[in-house]
């Protein structure tokens, strides 16, 4: 049974107001979809799970086993059926090595001296095959990702952008200070 298949026990979500609740009516329209186009519920085959792995570019930073891509793809030959088998297994079962899921965080520095947060740049160097799962993931919610994220929240959805809300205060912002009400006067 896979993970898409599995039943959900306990479902909380957060209504348009900002209060949790248990009911599903708050979503909408249903946010999985069977069929539609969408290849989103079908299993993830060999095929792909070999393309998103050459899909990766080579000059990324390497996981914390100090692997980068580059190496996965090298010795595809003598590895890529242990890793097909463990990517498959995190999509049927939801099992996943804790050593996949490891990520490092290296700080560069951005000035000679730093001194604040601010003042480095983070990378975060995690494993390949997390990588992998990640961007299968990703390319399966793409499709609807626009329904899951409120029409307010403008980040990670292809035409919206982020500074659009900056935009829409600085504009409200800017009207407010014109319009006179009878308390401005005096």
């Amino acid at each position: 049974m896979s993970l898409l298949d599995s039943s959900i026990s306990f479902l909380v979500v957060r209504d348009v107001t900002g209060l949790w609740t248990c009911d599903t009516y708050v979503l909408g329209e249903p946010y999985y979809y069977r069929g539609g186009g969408s290849d989103s519920h079908e299993s993830v085959t060999r095929t792909d799970i070999k393309q998103t792995f050459f899909d990766i570019e080579e000059d990324k930073a390497p996981g914390p086993d100090g692997y980068s891509s580059g190496f996965y793809k090298a010795a595809w030959s003598v590895i890529g059926e242990e890793i097909m088998v463990a990517v498959e297994e995190f999509f049927l079962h939801g099992r996943l090595l804790k050593q996949v899921n490891a990520t490092l965080l290296a700080f560069i520095p951005k000035v000679k001296n730093p001194v604040t947060v601010a003042d480095f740049r983070p990378i975060s160097c995690y494993n390949v095959i997390y990588k992998a799962i990640t961007k299968i993931l990703v390319h399966r919610i793409r499709p609807f990702l626009s329904r899951l994220v409120s029409p307010t929240q403008n980040a990670f959805i292809p035409g919206r952008m982020i500074n659009d809300n900056i935009l829409l205060a600085q504009e409200l912002f800017a009207g407010y200070k014109q319009q006179r009400t009878p308390r401005d006067v005096q």
